[in-house]
């Protein structure tokens, strides 16, 4: 499958160049397989994906069918060359983790736009590629926001860049899959809420990290 962004002209011309080299390294040398489960809604939304390698946002953004947006350390952004350049490639600069007010407030800020933003729910990159537990910011955001989650699973980048290494192999096997979107839970018990959305958005990703042992 390829992404539907190659065919696309309404991506900043930075964007989609960066994408396109990304795209042809990692259909080359990562061997990278895309797969859309569900229905990708249209509009504002936030992909929540599991995270274990450095090249998990390259990945997610290559394989996602439109544009996306990121959340960057702030100090990534003190060298102003590498800031303007990540800043063209959609990056926005936050310090604190998702239960910060002022990381909600950007995030907020990207889907009123319309967007979607990716999120690692886990908070850190997994040391052995199972599935670390999830902080409840996404869900939080999402449901303040009315937007959906959409799962996503990336299978494969931990040998391709594990923690321990500087840099990544030159050759690997990737797939990136997206699981059905899980909407806001209904209700006004905001616990109870984010209870239901937080055990959905589990059990997701665990089905579609079962995915690669059934195919």
């Amino acid at each position: 499958m390829k992404p539907a962004w190659l065919k696309s002209d309404k991506m900043p011309l930075l964007y989609r160049v960066v994408l396109f080299v990304a795209y042809l390294y990692a259909k080359i040398f990562l061997r990278l397989k895309i797969k859309v489960l569900g229905a990708i809604p249209k509009g504002a939304g936030l992909i929540a994906a599991n995270h274990c390698s450095f090249l998990d946002p390259l990945l997610v953004a290559v394989s996602f069918p439109e544009e996306i947006h990121f959340l960057a350390r702030k100090t990534l952004f003190d060298n102003k060359y590498f800031g303007w350049f990540i800043t063209n490639l959609n990056s926005h600069p936050i310090s604190g983790d998702g239960k910060d007010m002022a990381v909600f407030r950007a995030v907020s800020a990207i889907l009123d736009k319309e967007k979607k933003v990716l999120l690692f729910p886990e908070g850190k990159r997994s040391f052995d590629g199972t599935l670390q537990p999830l902080k409840q910011g996404v869900a939080l955001m999402a449901l303040k926001n009315d937007v959906p989650i959409i799962p996503c699973w990336i299978e494969g980048s931990i040998k391709a860049w594990p923690r321990h290494r500087k840099l990544p192999h030159i050759f690997g096997k990737i797939t990136c899959v997206f699981g059905n979107p899980i909407y806001p839970a209904k209700g006004e018990d905001t616990k109870e809420c984010l209870k239901i959305m937080m055990a959905e958005l589990e059990e997701a990703l665990i089905k579609l990290s079962d995915y690669f042992k059934r195919h």
